[in-house]
C-alpha cells in the first residue's frame, strides 16, 4: 500500500471569536485531535491567567518534558528554560482552552506571560495544527489539497493563502 504524502501549509490569519470556537470543535470532532501541547517558558515566567490554566488542566495532563531551548529556538548550554506540557483534548479541554483564550494567536500573543505559547493539536501522536502566537504563525497538516481548501473555506474569510509541501 502506498503512502500518502502529508501537505504542509502555513499561513499568517488569524482565528478569533465565533471561528475560534468553532476550529475548537472541529479539531475535536472532524479532525478527530486527541491531544494537545504547549510550551511555558521559565525565562518569561507564568502568571495569574496561565498558572490558573495549568492547575485546571491538570487532570488532563498526559506527560511533560523539559527543554532548553528558548523562544528564538537558542540552545542554552545546561539551562533548563521551560516546559512541554501535553494534555488530552476532549469536551472538558476544549471548554477550558475557549474560555482562556478568545483566538489562535491569543496563546503567547503579545503578552507572553498571560498564557502559554505554541499550541500543537494532535492525532494519533502526529500534529495535525501548530501555532506560534507571537509570531502570528499557524501550520496545518493535510493528506491533500481537498481537505484543506475544505477547511480554509470554513474558517477563513480571504481567498489568499499560501503554502508549501
Amino acid at each position: 500500500m502506498k503512502k500518502q504524502k502529508i501537505r504542509e501549509y502555513t499561513m499568517n490569519d488569524n482565528i478569533s471569536g465565533e471561528k475560534y470556537i468553532e476550529l475548537l470543535n472541529w479539531l475535536l470532532n472532524t479532525a478527530k485531535a486527541d491531544e494537545f501541547s504547549f510550551a511555558f517558558n521559565e525565562e518569561v515566567g507564568i502568571h495569574e491567567n496561565g498558572i490558573q490554566l495549568e492547575k485546571e488542566l491538570k487532570p488532563y495532563l498526559i506527560r511533560k518534558r523539559k527543554t532548553d531551548i528558548c523562544l528564538t529556538a537558542e540552545r542554552r548550554k545546561n539551562e533548563i528554560v521551560g516546559g512541554v506540557y501535553y494534555y488530552k483534548y476532549n469536551q472538558n479541554t476544549r471548554k477550558i482552552l475557549s474560555i482562556f483564550s478568545h483566538s489562535l494567536f491569543g496563546w503567547g500573543d503579545d503578552n507572553l506571560e498571560e498564557l502559554p505559547e505554541d499550541i500543537i493539536f494532535y492525532k494519533d501522536r502526529k500534529a495535525i495544527l501548530e501555532v506560534i502566537g507571537h509570531s502570528h504563525f499557524l501550520t496545518t497538516y493535510f493528506l491533500n489539497d481537498e481537505i484543506f481548501l475544505a477547511w480554509h473555506k470554513i474558517f477563513f474569510e480571504k481567498d489568499e493563502l499560501w503554502y508549501r509541501n
